[in-house]
């Protein structure tokens, strides 16, 4: 009876250790997979296979992965594959995966296990959906970098640009130019008609000066 009550007890705990990682992986969207090079098999994680978008019932694994790439991202994976198929070299990339209207941007490491004759047999790896924090990085560049009204490069950038300008003017013995410009009267628009409207004419402002740049020009917001 004890070593039935203790068999089961471990079966428990195993059940119970295999949810709790499977639901450790769900939460930080991370995904596992497995390729035998043997027998040319795949196992994936479910996060992995939603990743990508798999089916269940997916064979050609890879051909489908490759296809979520643009051209520079798949000769990317490519080299890093076949660099760890020839000689065994761990991967460790970040690319987007453009699928289903959308882009992804992905995490992924890869290793390899090795047979008795010493030639890789078995290629494991883990991919991570880290979408949600390259959105949340550029928003913070975006709020660093950018007017949150006109959407128009701010002093900090401005300021960066003029160096870099002034310094490049100067290496080429050339001129380069700064205006500055100042919407008249604008103090009575906010006045008489609400900062609301005010706004939307520093938009408008902003988007018909910008149409009429080069695109080495730059156009920023000081206020």
């Amino acid at each position: 009876m004890s070593l039935q009550l203790t068999t089961a007890a471990a079966k428990d705990a195993q059940v119970s250790a295999q949810s709790l990682s499977h639901w450790a992986l769900s939460i930080s969207k991370v995904g596992i997979w497995v390729f035998d090079l043997n027998d040319q098999s795949w196992e994936l994680s479910p996060e992995a296979s939603e990743m990508f978008g798999f089916a269940a019932d997916s064979k050609c694994i890879r051909e489908i992965a490759l296809e979520r790439l643009s051209n520079i991202e798949r000769l990317r994976v490519e080299t890093a594959w076949s660099r760890l198929i020839e000689e065994g070299a761990t991967y460790d990339l970040e690319y987007v995966i453009e699928w289903n209207g959308a882009e992804r941007y992905v995490w992924e490491r890869a290793e390899c296990d090795r047979g008795s004759n010493g030639e890789v047999c078995r290629v494991r790896g883990m991919v991570q959906d880290i979408t949600e924090r390259r959105e949340a990085e550029r928003k913070v560049r975006l709020q660093a970098n950018y007017d949150a009204l006109t959407a128009l490069p701010n002093r900090y950038m401005l300021d960066e640009y003029l160096e870099k300008s002034i310094a490049l003017a100067r290496r080429r013995n050339e001129r380069m130019a700064l205006m500055a410009i100042d919407l008249d009267r604008f103090k009575e628009v906010n006045d008489t008609y609400g900062h609301a409207i005010g706004d939307q004419v520093l938009q408008a402002a902003a988007k018909r000066m910008k149409a009429c740049l080069r695109a080495s020009d730059m156009l920023a917001r000081q206020g």
